[in-house]
């Protein structure tokens, strides 16, 4: 590998529009992909081995069917979106279902509250583990998705087939704590791993 072309490199040398990024930007896009990365994962990971736990049936489906784990993760996650919002600048006056916004305002895209849409999802409140059409926003959508989804997607599915393939059961021993808001996930998840 070319060490001028790793992704850091890039960042110091390109130019956007004949500029130079600033240093500011470049921190801030290392920070996000440093969070992403790892935060928003590990608040997956809580949020799936939680509902495993708490979902015999589900957990029993899985260890049957583990073809069933990809579509299984994306349903759950959607119905627990460990990225409840985020954060976007308006970029030009508008209104929006009758609310004025201004170029430079603040406003929140709520992927929780999106998730749970019942006019996109059937039963929008109720776990379909083989959900399919899945339209959710767990990872933004369009120019806005997010960079790192599929390889969350692998790791999720990698870690969730080594433990189910290593257990005969995962049940609760206690209550999760969860974590605050705006990540949503478990600091702490008290199970037991039965082999």
């Amino acid at each position: 590998m070319d060490p001028n072309k790793d992704f850091i490199s890039c960042l110091l040398t390109e130019k956007i529009n004949g500029q130079m990024i600033s240093d500011e930007t470049i921190i801030g896009i290392l920070n996000l992909f440093l969070t992403a990365g790892h935060d928003s994962t590990t608040s997956s990971l809580g949020v799936l081995f939680n509902y495993i736990a708490n979902n015999p049936d589900a957990q029993g489906q899985l260890r049957n069917d583990p073809g069933l784990l990809p579509t299984a993760i994306e349903e759950i996650l959607r119905f627990e979106s460990p990225v409840q919002l985020m954060p976007r600048k308006v970029t030009k006056d508008t209104v929006l279902h009758g609310q004025q916004l201004k170029a430079g305002d603040s406003v929140f895209l709520y992927f929780g509250s999106g998730n749970r849409d019942e006019t996109t999802f059937e039963n929008a409140n109720q776990v379909i583990l083989n959900r399919k059409p899945n339209k959710y926003l767990i990872f933004g959508h369009g120019l806005h998705k997010c960079i790192g989804s599929p390889i969350a997607l692998l790791e999720l599915r990698i870690a969730l087939e080594e433990l189910l393939s290593r257990t005969l059961a995962i049940v609760p021993d206690g209550e999760p704590v969860r974590t605050d808001f705006q990540r949503f996930g478990v600091s702490n998840l008290p199970v037991l791993l039965l082999s």
